[in-house]
């Protein structure tokens, strides 16, 4: 009997009502993946009129956001370039208290906060003069940074076996939270341990500023870590597996909070003797860490361009 019209509709709707159930269950479950940064990002920063007369009022606006994994703490914004009392600016710096940082695990973006300055007045020109004045902004801010590296730690004997039987030593890369300041972590594949002899071997530490060239910099003045006649100071500390310790005695080679500084702001590189001090029976796996604290700034600015009237 041929079908009708209507058993036809209803044959099609039910191949493709599962298509819509997927689609529509899919598109809950998945959804685009927060990002990462380099700390706080410097969103927007403008007058809310770029162009304006002599003693006319505007705003200046600013929205930063934490896009680094740490929490920024007592984050300050302060505005400079043009003359505070030219521009009548009532109070140039602001408290921004703290903002938390990106949750990868959850998939939450971080902290957003915004700040404006109000009520500012353009300088008095000359009738049909003008000037474009360049008002900038540096945001600074408490922020840390850890890293951490894998090691093996493998006795002679073993080690000797595993050649002979061709297998590898299992190792592991650099993993630092985001921030403005990277960590690399260099040793070898393995540390070897000798009950018989004294074995020691390097640690490499770099730390780039990622800022670098983009107005970005660790702060020297007023810092709340290290020495604040130092250029550029952070504090690192270097946590060892239980197995390893420090051979030789160096000031930035610690297990407590040591000052150290950046080379011109942009690098710094650290280099540290260890020994293996408990040796394991066979191989044993380990994780070396990094930890720094540091008070970092970046800076913004924008444009307002001011014409002279009658007054």
């Amino acid at each position: 009997m041929p079908q009708s019209a209507a058993q036809k509709n209803m044959k099609l709707l039910a191949l493709i009502l599962p298509v819509f159930t997927v689609v529509i269950v899919s598109g809950c479950i998945g959804g685009s993946v927060v990002s990462t940064g380099n700390g706080i990002v410097i969103e927007d920063f403008k007058p809310t009129l770029s162009e304006i007369y002599s003693e006319q009022e505007i705003n200046l606006l600013l929205r930063i956001e934490n896009q680094g994994e740490a929490r920024a703490e007592d984050i300050e914004a302060k505005i400079f370039g043009i003359s505070t009392d030219e521009w009548d600016v009532f109070d140039e710096e602001k408290d921004l208290d703290d903002l938390l940082g990106v949750d990868p695990v959850n998939n939450v973006p971080g902290g957003t906060r915004q700040a404006q300055w109000t009520q500012l007045e353009a300088p008095e020109l000359m009738t049909g003069q003008s000037h474009t004045y360049t008002p900038k902004v540096r945001v600074s801010y408490d922020y840390s940074t850890s890293a951490q590296k894998p090691i093996t730690i493998v006795d002679k004997t073993e080690m000797t076996r595993l050649i002979q039987e061709g297998q590898s030593i299992p190792t592991g890369v650099t993993e630092y939270t985001a921030g403005p300041i990277a960590v690399d972590i260099k040793t070898g594949d393995f540390a070897l341990s000798d009950t018989d002899s004294d074995y020691s071997f390097n640690l490499y530490i770099r730390l780039t500023n990622l800022w670098w060239g983009s107005n970005g910099r660790v702060e020297s003045e007023d810092s709340s870590f290290g020495d604040s006649s130092d250029q550029y100071p952070l504090e690192m500390m270097i946590t060892l597996p239980d197995e390893l310790d420090f051979a030789s005695w160096a000031d930035e080679c610690s297990s407590s909070w040591e000052d150290i500084t950046m080379w011109d702001g942009q690098t710094t590189e650290i280099t540290c003797e260890l020994e293996v001090d408990d040796a394991p029976d066979i191989m044993t796996e380990g994780l070396i860490r990094v930890d720094l604290r540091y008070r970092f700034s970046v800076d913004a600015s924008t444009t307002i361009k001011v014409t002279g009237i009658n007054s």
